[in-house]
């Protein structure tokens, strides 16, 4: 768990010893870890098993999810170093959870501006420009880009002794060494430089795309309703209106609805779960929140499949069968998912959990 020290070496000394708060903090912990493992593990299977999901947006839903699992993954160790004081295992393996731990945290932070920036770009460019923007080539520095800037601000610190990884006697986890006199800068440094310029992108963008669509639906109202662009009870009893019209702006009205949901839930989730963390880091003394606002950052590698998995109404087509194992329902079955339910086994087809043909 990334709780890091988050201000000046002046402010009093500060150590994370209350037993209570350490087993709810590592209760917590393990189930983030419990739904983000089978959430983001549910994401990569259904994206590998149908075609349909296999565009270029979701290339960055999947990095995000292998991000988000590999987080996951690390909890563990966490939950141990909060709950078993001092570190019972070795230091080495200690500082490595601590650095793949932020490098997943913040490489999860670039791509949900990443994926914010394709939205924007699916729906406002044209088909030429998005295609020059996202070939396979640029897709593949786009990924690069996503993890190596995080491994960069984690690494190359410590190698110029600005701050160091490892045990945090302060915190009784694997992060930032905070015995090392400028861990609060490394701290800083790394979280600032990705967390902010991430959030402006996702709110420039969303807000953008959110624009474009309203300006849209509003012509699509003035091209099939009244002259007005507004249909109202009168008009409709009246017959100056067709209820094809009426139908039409309850549509676009309900779709634009739906994408103001989605939009605010995406920023919100951000906000709330990532920045407080980056607020703590520049408002000093905040020692005593660092545990809690670095358990939201957490929590977001397990809500992130929520948001972009189960509220997309393709992959709820490819869960649901996957869920219950009845694979050969998949919609637009891959090559992968046609090897493993045609495979033979013992002369007999094998039915893949058994699924309903």
């Amino acid at each position: 768990m990334t709780t890091l020290s988050s201000h000046a070496p002046s402010v009093v000394d500060y150590q994370f010893d209350d037993p209570v708060q350490r087993i709810i903090v590592a209760i917590i912990t393990s189930l983030a870890s419990c739904i983000g493992l089978i959430g983001n593990v549910l994401v990569i299977i259904a994206i590998i098993f149908s075609k349909r999901l296999q565009n270029k947006t979701n290339v960055f839903v999947t990095n995000l999810a292998i991000a988000d699992l590999v987080t996951c993954s690390l909890l563990p160790f966490q939950v141990v170093a909060l709950l078993v004081d001092p570190w019972p295992l070795s230091d080495i393996l200690c500082t490595a959870v601590g650095m793949l731990t932020w490098i997943c945290l913040w490489t999860s932070n670039v791509t949900l501006a990443l994926v914010a920036y394709n939205r924007y770009n699916i729906v406002l460019k044209k088909r030429d420009e998005y295609e020059k923007i996202y070939k396979k080539w640029k897709m593949v520095l786009w990924i690069v880009f996503s993890w190596i800037l995080p491994t960069s601000l984690v690494t190359i610190p410590p190698a110029f002794d600005f701050g160091a990884m490892g045990y945090s006697t302060r915190y009784r986890v694997c992060t930032a060494d905070t015995s090392h006199p400028k861990s609060d800068w490394y701290a800083l440094l790394t979280s600032v430089t990705v967390q902010v310029p991430c959030l402006i992108v996702i709110i420039v963008s969303y807000t953008l795309l959110f624009r474009h669509v309203r300006i849209h639906n509003q012509k699509m109202l003035e091209l099939f309703s009244a002259p007005s662009g507004k249909i109202s009870t009168q008009d409709v009893e009246s017959g100056r209106v067709s209820q094809a019209a009426v139908s039409m702006q309850r549509h676009v009205f309900k779709r634009q609805h739906q994408i103001t949901k989605n939009l605010f839930v995406v920023v919100c989730s951000f906000m709330i779960c990532v920045m407080p963390f980056g607020i703590a880091c520049l408002i000093p003394p905040s020692y005593p929140a660092i545990p809690w606002v670095s358990m939201l950052v957490l929590v977001n590698s397990c809500v992130n499949p929520i948001i972009y998995g189960l509220k997309h109404p393709q992959f709820n087509e490819v869960f649901r069968p996957l869920i219950c194992c009845h694979l050969r329902k998949i919609p637009q079955p891959s090559k992968v998912l046609v090897s493993i339910v045609d495979k033979p086994a013992a002369g007999k087809d094998n039915q893949a959990c058994s699924p309903v043909t």
